[in-house]
């Protein structure tokens, strides 16, 4: 419910649809690697990470740490979509019309082809991914919603407390009305540059 979604009144360009694997919606920079994804979220830019199948290693690795959004052709929903939802990040996966061809950086859907640096989107609530970069709306506490949460904050009785791996996970969980966190995952101290109090800071 508190992802990123579509804007339902914007035109769909549906080039392939797969399992909604993590949901949420993100657009970005084709990228066929970890590292290239890397390397461009350094600067700022935003990419989605294209892949046959997503594997444990070292492209797993990059992605708790870098946090792209990821469609897969196929993979491991257990592997890749489970980990996509932990972070808090889209992923479509079992593409099976979609061919990539690592070597040219492209991947094609029938008579389309898109080539590293074409931005598509992709939405893990319905499993579809889409050309080119769509409107979004942000997640917010509005309507029925947020009039029953606005209860439910009335008469409890405990804090609210959450588990973050990343300080953005810390800042994401204030901004709807954490009031701390209360676990750190012991592997995001070890895959991250940052002191393993940081995450933790209010």
């Amino acid at each position: 419910m508190l992802h990123p979604t579509i804007d339902p009144s914007a035109k769909r360009d549906v080039i392939a649809t797969g399992l909604p694997a993590s949901p949420g919606a993100a657009s970005g920079e084709i990228v066929f690697s970890s590292d290239e994804a890397a390397k461009l979220q350094a600067d700022g830019r935003k990419v989605i990470l294209v892949r046959i199948e997503t594997l444990a290693g070292r492209h797993s690795r990059h992605a708790r740490r870098r946090r792209h959004p990821d469609h897969a052709r196929r993979h491991d929903l257990a592997c890749g979509g489970g980990r996509a939802r932990g972070m808090g990040k889209p992923c479509v996966s079992g593409c099976g019309t979609i061919r990539v061809d690592y070597g040219r950086g492209t991947m094609s859907i029938g008579s389309r082809t898109f080539k590293t640096g074409d931005v598509i989107t992709i939405d893990g609530s319905l499993g579809q991914v889409l050309a080119g970069r769509m409107p979004m709306i942000e997640p917010e506490l509005s309507g029925e919603f947020g009039t029953l949460m606005g209860w439910a904050d009335a008469v409890r009785k405990t804090g609210v407390r959450v588990n973050a791996d990343t300080p953005d996970d810390a800042r994401t969980a204030i901004k709807f009305g954490a009031e701390g966190i209360g676990a750190v995952p012991y592997r995001a101290h070890v895959s991250s540059k940052r002191p393993a109090s940081a995450p933790c800071a209010r």
